[in-house]
């Protein structure tokens, strides 16, 4: 739905939070914030669609450093009930035994966590997790749509 001007983001989150419907719909997802409520997320995007490299969509806990990738933002929850957790956003050894890089750690911090990884790494984590979040929820992914629940959009 698109933002009402009649409501600010903090009325339509508030909403959202109380709606019995997404409480049911949230119960059991990971991405919470540190008092363990449903942590707020931000998608911001140039193009139509929303989606990044290889289809998936990336969210972040920072509205301001979402905003830079795009005038179009996306203000969502994520339930993800089985994710991948990452210590700084990047999947690099040692940090998971899991995954491999295609590169060195540090060129990996310089092109980011999708690029570091092989698709065969990639459709690894499809098969066995929900998505991936970052131990802080600075970044997280969603390899499924409806774990997404759009509660408004900012246009700038």
């Amino acid at each position: 739905m698109s933002i009402d001007n009649k409501l600010d983001i903090s009325e339509q989150v508030t909403n959202t939070l109380n709606d019995s419907n997404f409480v049911e719909w949230f119960n059991g997802s990971k991405v919470v914030d540190l008092k363990n409520k449903p942590m707020l997320l931000f998608h911001s995007y140039y193009d139509d669609n929303g989606h990044y490299d290889r289809g998936l969509v990336f969210y972040s806990n920072d509205l301001g450093y979402s905003s830079e990738f795009g005038n179009t933002t996306d203000v969502v929850f994520v339930r993800l009930e089985k994710p991948f957790i990452t210590k700084d956003g990047y999947l690099r050894k040692g940090n998971n035994s899991l995954i491999t890089l295609k590169e060195e750690p540090e060129e990996a911090a310089n092109t980011g966590f999708i690029d570091a990884i092989s698709f065969a790494d990639l459709e690894y984590l499809k098969t066995n997790y929900d998505g991936v979040i970052s131990e802080d929820g600075f970044m997280v992914v969603s390899f499924l749509e409806n774990n997404i629940y759009k509660v408004c959009e900012l246009h700038r």
